[in-house]
């Protein structure tokens, strides 16, 4: 919690680090994409093995890296944890201006996907690269160790400054990752570094036929892979809006036609109506959502506002909130909500 008031408090507006900032939106976005290049770097080496090669030890080692990947970060963080134990996510909690309860870890909830952190993991994972190359490659190995801990504290940092996850949730994310990793490469490899203390060298003597074989069938696992990436990318956009009313308004009707949506209600100190728009979807990374704001003011001091969103390209596991603060005093009316009302607090 410490971690997390700090960034909370530096945001401007006390707000968090919005994922529409360049910087912090490219990491957000991307920054899995290290540990998805290695996975397909280490189906295309077990492909040279089956094809070329002939290697077992070179073979084991792929098979590692890809197990750490899929069970760490996939099966067990994504697959078990995250969905299970529902701890809200700090953006989400009363103490930093929403409504959910904070949670301590091993505390379970319902909707929340807080811990652990999957994105930290997706660094942290990758030091399963020192395990396999310190025995012949150990100058590499000392990189990769260094490069997935400089990655995985960067994604952590990211997350956290984002309001998507405590740093509790990221340091379980690391030790989540290190137990599956030292698991499977004693499990697995170990014992074949350990009798075979060669150098892992491989064979280069493959037939044309063979080497045509591993090129095509590199080639179409970098294009799945390719196409994979782009429909996982994670899409987070976050817009503030606000609209001015009569100061004669009483009454105030609110249309909104969000599906999936989480509505907040704020009543503040203002002579406008302030919207703030978060969106977070899977899909193509070049997708677009836009807040649509229709106002609609007459002659006997009332206000009809329509709320919609207009979407472009090809998304999944949309969702998203909408907290709008309404001036005092007024009567708030709304119509056609589709989305999930969140309980009025005040400001």
């Amino acid at each position: 919690m410490i971690i997390s008031d700090f960034w909370y408090q530096r945001i401007e507006n006390w707000d968090w680090a919005s994922t529409s900032n360049t910087l912090w939106g490219w990491i957000y976005i991307y920054g899995t994409g290290p540990a998805s290049f290695v996975l397909l770097a280490a189906f295309v080496a077990i492909v040279y093995t089956l094809v070329i090669s002939h290697n077992k030890l070179t073979r084991m080692k792929a098979i590692c890296i890809i197990l750490a990947i899929l069970l760490g970060p996939g099966a067990i963080i994504n697959g078990i944890l995250k969905p299970n134990f529902g701890r809200p996510r700090p953006y989400a909690i009363e103490r930093y201006g929403e409504s959910e309860q904070f949670l301590k870890i091993l505390e379970f909830g319902k909707e929340g996907n807080s811990f652990p952190s999957g994105h930290a993991s997706a660094g942290f994972v990758l030091t399963i690269l020192f395990y396999v190359f310190y025995c012949h490659r150990k100058k590499l190995a000392w990189l990769s160790l260094a490069g997935s801990l400089l990655l995985g504290l960067i994604l952590s940092v990211a997350r956290i400054a984002q309001g998507g996850h405590f740093a509790s949730d990221v340091f379980w994310s690391f030790s989540i990752t290190q137990i599956v990793n030292c698991i499977l490469y004693f499990k697995l490899v170990f014992p074949l570094e350990y009798i075979n203390q060669k150098p892992d060298t491989p064979i280069e003597n493959g037939s044309i036929k063979k080497k045509i074989l591993f090129y095509g069938l590199s080639l179409v696992l970098c294009l799945l892979f390719i196409v994979a990436f782009l429909l996982n990318a994670s899409i987070t956009k976050h817009t503030r809006l606000n609209e001015a009313i009569l100061p004669q308004t009483k009454l105030l009707k609110v249309n909104c036609v969000l599906p999936d949506e989480k509505i907040v209600l704020n009543y503040g100190r203002r002579n406008h109506v302030d919207f703030d728009f978060l969106v977070l979807a899977n899909g193509f990374s070049w997708s677009e959502f836009k807040l649509v704001v229709d106002k609609e003011e007459s002659d006997n001091h009332q206000t009809t506002i329509n709320i919609r969103i207009d979407k472009s390209g090809m998304t999944r596991d949309y969702n998203g909130r909408i907290k709008v603060m309404v001036p005092k005093g007024i009567k708030l009316d709304l119509q056609n909500v589709s989305g999930k009302l969140i309980e009025n607090y005040l400001d």
